[in-house]
């Protein structure tokens, strides 16, 4: 007889309660699943008991979160993360710039949790993600706009690329000023860079140069033998002029005997020093001697001492009777402003590694800075030092950062909005 192969029949063999008879491996999965939920919400409750909030935490907050990193909510909300508006109550956030193409979140790019002592320090990755390809809104930009890193696609520092100069209207000769014996002050001296060149008190950029403190003890600017130990001030010509006739009318008053005319021999020619056999010293009008005087002194000043260095602006019919106005040098105070620098970091090595060519100049208009493949020996993957983008560069525009007495108070636990007034 055939065997009944139908689908009733096959069903009809099936125990529909199978799944209710115990087995010992279907117990045994059963209790290990209760068992480890328990055991897990049992380590939960514990942790919650001993370190509260803390068991929920990613990892350390950064240095300066610290004062309110036990409360999550002064930065997160519920289900949404961290929201910029969060960020910008302490924080200025200037935009990068107002031709930007995309604005990234803060939490995007300053990524909390890891414990780090400067938020601000990020992998190139942020700044190339743009970078790399750069788009701008509105007019072309200025910048290259495929950069990968600072050794794939930087450019050249624009301070030191072909045809730059150094617009400084001021002659200085370095060559001349570093060698060796130079007459000094008080006999021969040695200049090195620090004798002029002293930074900042946060050692970051170099102080401007100035002639009181750094060019006046081997270049008094000296009067002349009218008025000997005399000094004009470094200033402008107007004021030189005052402190001239002030010098002068000092020396009338308190030695009125130098204000008397040389005296001469018969037939007008001036009485040889030594002769026995003279006339006596003519009395000489005050106003024509300082006049006179004031006027050489001026010359020998304008025409000679100031225009070793200084460069005078044409003079204007209005001005016929003042002295020429020196044009001001206007030295940069800083040459790379898109980026960061400190001297105080690179105080191991000699001037020279960076500055090489400043030994050899002889003129004002060469930019004595060090090029991108100078700072490349170090600042690469090879060289071993940091070569992070923002470790020369700022994202947000300091320029615009907001002015001091700013909204928030501190409290022992955390930082909350100020009151209003």
């Amino acid at each position: 007889m055939a065997r009944d192969r139908s689908t009733k029949a096959l069903a009809a063999r099936i125990e529909l309660d199978y799944y209710k008879r115990p087995h010992p491996w279907r117990t045994a999965m059963q209790r290990f699943t209760v068992g480890a939920a328990v055991l897990a919400g049992a380590w939960v409750l514990i942790s919650m008991r001993l370190q509260g909030d803390h068991i929920f935490t990613s990892g350390p907050v950064a240095t300066r979160h610290r004062m309110f990193g036990a409360d999550c909510f002064q930065c997160h909300e519920a289900w949404k993360g961290v929201p910029d508006d969060k960020c910008l109550k302490c924080h200025d956030a200037p935009a990068h710039h107002g031709n930007q193409t995309m604005t990234p979140s803060c939490a995007s790019c300053h990524v909390e949790h890891k414990g780090q002592l400067q938020l601000a320090r990020m992998t190139d990755q942020h700044c190339t993600r743009c970078h790399s390809q750069l788009q701008t809104t509105g007019e072309p930009t200025r910048f290259a706009r495929s950069i990968q890193s600072f050794e794939r696609g930087h450019p050249e520092f624009a301070a030191v690329r072909p045809g730059a100069r150094d617009k400084t209207v001021l002659r200085y000769n370095h060559q001349k000023h570093m060698k060796r014996g130079l007459q000094g002050k008080s006999g021969p001296v040695n200049l090195e860079c620090a004798g002029c060149h002293a930074p900042d008190p946060a050692g970051r950029y170099m102080q401007a140069v100035t002639f009181e403190q750094h060019c006046k003890d081997c270049h008094p600017l000296q009067l002349g033998l009218t008025l000997p130990g005399g000094v004009a001030p470094h200033a402008p010509t107007d004021v030189v002029r005052l402190a001239v006739r002030a010098q002068l009318e000092t020396l009338a008053r308190e030695h009125p005997e130098r204000m008397q005319a040389e005296p001469k021999e018969e037939g007008g020619r001036r009485r040889r020093r030594g002769a026995s056999e003279s006339q006596p010293p003519t009395p000489v009008n005050t106003a024509q001697w300082l006049s006179s005087q004031a006027e050489s002194i001026e010359k020998a000043l304008v025409g000679k001492t100031c225009k070793l260095c200084h460069d005078f602006a044409a003079p204007t019919a209005s001005a016929a009777d003042s002295l020429p106005q020196v044009i001001a040098p206007a030295m940069p105070a800083r040459w790379m402003k898109s980026s960061v620098y400190s001297h105080r970091a690179h105080r191991t090595l000699t001037c020279a590694v960076c500055h090489a060519s400043a030994a050899a100049s002889a003129e004002t208009s060469q930019v004595l800075l060090p090029s991108a493949v100078t700072c490349l020996i170090c600042h690469s993957p090879s060289g071993g030092s940091r070569h992070e983008c923002t470790e020369c560069h700022l994202h947000h525009d300091k320029s615009r950062e907001r002015e001091i007495d700013g909204p928030m108070e501190i409290n022992p636990v955390m930082i909350r909005p100020r009151a209003a007034r």
